[in-house]
């Protein structure tokens, strides 16, 4: 997982915005921070705030819109990627077996990777609670992940979210309900 987010976000802004200008944040961080712009370190490089950033201003939208556009993207790439993740019957099996299939398997591969975690608890066959643990601030990605996930086992899924207070390390508590059809 490794450098995985940052290389699709990279794929993800070339559909948006210019080689040009993609190659300019990259500067614009290495020279800000002394790293190489094309280091694949752990996920919380502040390289993706800096691209991220980026898009927004060049697609005049708000950061969370690029971030959940970005988290649609993300998903398709790991349903490619590892399609052995997404055997499961429905969206809240795979919601519920999120945490441990996927940072199982990376974390074999990376042992030194830091992975956001997740916590899912069920409050009835219609809804479902996902906590998400990170430093970062990419619930947005989340919730466009989120939403991918769902189109893919054909649901229709309402998404709310809200950060648990006073919480540390820093919890973002999403709050899935299933559509009737």
């Amino acid at each position: 997982m490794k450098g995985v987010v940052y290389t699709e976000c990279l794929e993800h802004a070339e559909c948006r915005i210019t080689a040009e200008e993609i190659q300019a944040v990259i500067t614009r961080y290495a020279l800000l921070s002394g790293r190489r712009g094309t280091d694949t370190d752990h996920e919380n490089n502040p390289r993706i705030s800096a691209l991220v950033t980026e898009l927004t201003s060049a697609r005049r939208e708000p950061q969370a819109e690029t971030l959940r556009r970005y988290g649609w993207t993300l998903a398709k790439e790991f349903r490619e990627a590892y399609p052995e993740f997404f055997d499961a019957r429905s969206f809240f099996e795979f919601i519920e077996l999120l945490d441990s299939r996927i940072n199982t398997v990376i974390l074999k591969k990376y042992p030194d990777a830091e992975m956001p975690r997740f916590r899912a608890f069920s409050l009835n066959p219609r809804i479902l609670i996902v906590d998400y643990f990170s430093a970062l601030k990419l619930e947005d990605l989340v919730c466009g992940f989120l939403e991918e996930i769902a189109d893919y086992f054909d649901e229709r899924i309402n998404i709310g979210m809200s950060i648990v207070p006073k919480s540390s390390p820093r919890i973002v508590r999403f709050r899935l309900e299933k559509v009737w059809r």
